[in-house]
């Protein structure tokens, strides 16, 4: 207790109170996670009071970018409060795992996300920056896990769902 284990991200900070959780939060990222999966832990709010308590198999979601509701020029604008969600931890339907935590086992997991949604998690997973140039693409929606795969690899997985193009050159890669 006389040394307490923090994770402090720009919005808020984690206490572990023994346990095993996960933290997901990226700079510039509109939405950072907290997913507990044993123990206990305990939030706290930047600039505010507010706590809250994890229970095991929840998470919660925080929106960083809520804007707060004045916008009048003569008034100063408060800095805006994050919109918080308390959520059930996501699972795996193919062997109960838990998505939150899936890259500790070096596992890449996609549950219904477009390519719009998996953009960031491809870029960080495999170091390439991509660009969708088709909006209809865009909003294909993937269910898959990949373990040992490279981007090439994945991609070509991913177009037994849905048809679409996709060039690879250095690290950057074209989907249309």
């Amino acid at each position: 207790e006389s040394l307490p284990f923090i994770v402090y991200t720009d919005k808020y900070e984690v206490t572990d109170l023994g346990t095993v959780f996960n933290v997901k939060a990226y700079p510039g990222d509109d939405e950072s996670e907290t997913s507990l999966i044993r123990g206990k832990v305990e939030i706290k709010v930047t600039n505010s009071a507010r706590k809250i308590f994890l229970l095991p198999n929840q998470k919660v979601v925080i929106n960083k970018s809520e804007k707060p509701a004045i916008e009048e020029k003569q008034l100063p604008v408060p800095e805006a409060s994050p919109s918080i969600t308390l959520l059930p931890l996501s699972y795996n339907q193919k062997d109960s795992a838990v998505v939150e935590t899936a890259w500790t086992q070096n596992r890449l997991e996609i549950v219904n996300e477009d390519f719009y949604e998996m953009k960031e998690k491809l870029e960080r997973w495999f170091g390439v920056n991509i660009t969708i140039k088709d909006d209809e693409v865009g909003k294909y929606p993937f269910t898959a896990t990949f373990e040992k795969e490279n981007i090439q690899q994945v991609l070509k997985a991913l177009q037994y769902a849905y048809h679409f193009n996709y060039t690879i050159k250095s690290n950057e890669v074209d989907i249309s």
